[in-house]
């Protein structure tokens, strides 16, 4: 019965381990996406806003106002080359 427990908590603590690490891994991209959906003053703001309206003007901002697509097609392009080689 000992063993039992004794295999169980090391389970637990092996994904409790395993879930801060996911946590500590995902957080920063997570928080860039957010950021990137939220409007200049929202962005900016402090404290930071969790809970605000998104939108999407920031990407049509960078591909109305700057050569973002050509850049973008360059990168896949060498990528692709890369990864052929």
């Amino acid at each position: 019965m000992d063993e039992v427990v004794r295999a169980k908590v090391k389970k637990l603590i092996f994904l409790l381990i395993a879930a801060v690490i996911f946590g500590v891994i995902l957080f920063p991209p997570v928080v860039l996406f957010l950021t990137s959906i939220k409007t200049e003053l929202d962005a900016l703001s402090f404290p930071p806003k969790w809970i605000f309206k998104p939108t999407l003007e920031n990407y049509t901002e960078i591909f109305e106002f700057s050569p973002f697509a050509k850049y973008l097609l360059n990168s896949f392009i060498v990528a692709s080359l890369n990864t052929g080689v």
